[in-house]
């Protein structure tokens, strides 16, 4: 795949947490996550029951773009797996959705979890689904994000120049590497929102 950088140095034992995205139809690696960027996919509005979103090919897995249900899902924490269709509308909204598979550890999933509540604006925190899709990333960590750029930065108004989507596979939790991603991409979907107004609760 085009793009693929990998940055590691062993001189001094350096190692970046998490690299920076690579451009459209990218991968990174880093020492804990995995960055993949691509082209986003249709904002289409999907009421359940009219199209088997099921059949839809999203090109990331979990998604991180594309058709979705008009009903958003709440930003908050969950026990239980949040639907695809939901979790993209909020992802469309600016959100960011945290995902982890049941082989995660308990104490990585404390860890994790205390994270997200020291400011959980904008985020969806769940376990990942069990689908075949998901059986490589039981022991993963995953983050998506739907992220748009404007002619003018933070105006709603303002011509979308470019959308992708972003997924970053991690191997366990690091606080640097999820607080760079959780920076770099929330409150920039397609549809605007300011991050006070992706409130726990709100969708």
């Amino acid at each position: 795949m085009a793009g693929i950088v990998l940055l590691a140095a062993a001189i001094g034992g350096i190692a970046y947490a998490m690299t920076r995205d690579g451009g459209e139809g990218g991968t990174e690696a880093g020492a804990v996550c995995d960055i993949t960027t691509v082209e986003a996919q249709t904002q289409q509005h999907v009421p359940p029951g009219d199209i088997d979103l099921e059949e839809f090919e999203y090109n990331t897995y979990p998604p991180s773009s594309g058709p979705h249900n008009p009903q958003p899902a709440l930003y908050g924490e969950y026990q239980s797996p949040v639907p695809t269709d939901r979790y993209l509308h909020s992802q469309e909204h600016g959100g960011i959705t945290i995902q982890y598979g049941a082989e995660v550890p308990e104490d990585v999933v404390q860890r994790l979890v205390n994270w997200f509540r020291s400011d959980p604006r904008g985020l969806i925190l769940a376990p990942l689904a069990d689908e075949p899709e998901a059986e490589d990333l039981q022991d993963k960590i995953v983050l998506t994000a739907w992220v748009a750029e404007r002619e003018v930065e933070d105006d709603p108004r303002s011509e979308i120049t470019k959308q992708e989507g972003k997924l970053a596979v991690c191997d366990t939790f690091d606080e640097g590497a999820f607080d760079d991603f959780r920076d770099d991409h929330i409150a920039r979907g397609p549809e605007l929102f300011a991050l006070d107004d992706l409130m726990p609760g709100q969708g």
